[in-house]
């Protein structure tokens, strides 16, 4: 047994790709837990590797400057995000084991669709890396089953939920109500970076099958994560002489992107998978019905005809028929909207999540 940390402050050490304040779910979350823990007088280290690309990556495992820095890093403990698994994988088992190491693991790659080679690796290089881990943290209990099955592990964990409370919105069932009733068409956001899991060519052939006169479309995100997408998307779009009912905002501010929620009517985000899917919880704090792929987490957040809609990945013609619904009843729109809401308000804040995640922390220190 250890020494106590319940009254003390930890020293922790955070692994990340690049910038913690990158945009994505992933890094919101970290930068929240660090935020939170730095709040309660605890010193967080953030440890910076360089993303290269996925095979790259396998080369930091055998760097002397990285196996150096975390030899001699002066921490109690140290974090890791999963994603950085490329470049950890046999590195953990060269460390000194002086600090226990904790994962907070987002989502799987190899969860995500890929070829069955590439599966096959990514599913041996995430087991290898979850197996030389002391802990988890978990951002939903999908992702926890998802570990579970890949490693068999009985590992210590906590399933720290995010919270959906950045914007600190008060929204109210009024405003919802008001907002419908003056909306002649149906206002759709898409909120995330322009990549192939979250699926925007679906969204994009699904409203393809609706008057466009009936909706418009709001993209937001980073449109140069993987250029060659965009820019297959976009010309899809072209050819489909859709470019006046579809907006690329790119990246905004908080404020900005404030702005785009209040004036929403739903959050269309059909992600091949999500670990948890943040923005749906953070579009429903707007009274956002959301509408998502089944494959993920996105189903412990969204109830299928309530708050929003669950579709298979990649089907545009069942996603247009509940765009359609939305579009043409907006009594069914109304309801989704305040039920958003109660979803919303019923969810754990970023606090209460940073909290979970602490006294985890504290009590995998007081034990190793």
């Amino acid at each position: 047994m250890g020494i106590s940390y319940t009254n003390s402050k930890m020293k922790i050490g955070l692994v990340i790709y690049g910038s913690i304040n990158s945009l994505s779910g992933g890094y919101l979350y970290d930068r929240m837990l660090v935020d939170y823990l730095r709040s309660q007088g605890d010193d967080v280290q953030i440890i910076s590797i360089p993303n290269k690309s996925y095979y790259s990556n396998f080369a930091d495992n055998w760097s002397r400057e990285l196996i150096e820095i975390m030899n001699d890093i002066d921490i109690d403990l140290m974090l890791q995000d999963e994603l950085n698994h490329p470049s950890l994988f046999v590195l953990n088992r060269k460390m000194r084991k002086t600090y226990p190491v904790i994962s907070i693991v987002h989502h799987l790659r190899s969860n995500e669709s890929h070829s069955s080679i590439a599966k096959w690796i990514y599913r041996k290089t995430e087991k290898m890396y979850l197996n030389s881990v002391d802990g988890y943290i978990f951002n939903s209990d999908t992702t926890k089953e998802s570990v579970k099955q890949l490693t068999d592990s009985d590992r210590p964990y906590v399933v720290s939920k995010p919270g959906g409370d950045r914007f600190n919105e008060k929204i109210t069932n009024e405003f919802v109500e008001a907002r419908v009733a003056s909306n002649d068409r149906l206002n759709i956001i898409f909120i995330g970076n322009l990549i192939p899991r979250k699926q925007l060519r679906v969204l994009v052939e699904a409203l393809n099958l609706i008057d466009s006169n009936l909706w418009h479309l709001d993209v937001v995100g980073n449109m140069e994560v993987d250029i060659k997408y965009s820019d297959t998307v976009r010309k899809r779009i072209r050819l489909l002489g859709m470019e006046g009912h579809i907006t690329f905002s790119g990246i905004l501010s908080d404020s900005e992107l404030q702005e785009k929620l209040r004036r929403s009517n739903v959050l269309v985000v059909p992600s091949s998978w999500e670990g948890f899917g943040i923005v749906y919880l953070e579009g429903m704090s707007f009274g956002l019905p959301a509408i998502a792929s089944t494959e993920g987490a996105a189903r412990e957040i969204i109830k299928h005809g309530e708050n929003g809609y669950l579709v298979a990945a990649g089907d545009s013609g069942n996603l247009a028929s509940y765009l359609k619904v939305l579009i043409t009843d907006k009594d069914v729109l109304t309801s989704m909207s305040t039920n958003a809401l109660d979803t919303y308000n019923s969810y754990p804040t970023w606090r209460d999540s940073g909290i979970s995640s602490r006294d985890f922390l504290i009590k995998i220190l007081e034990e190793y």
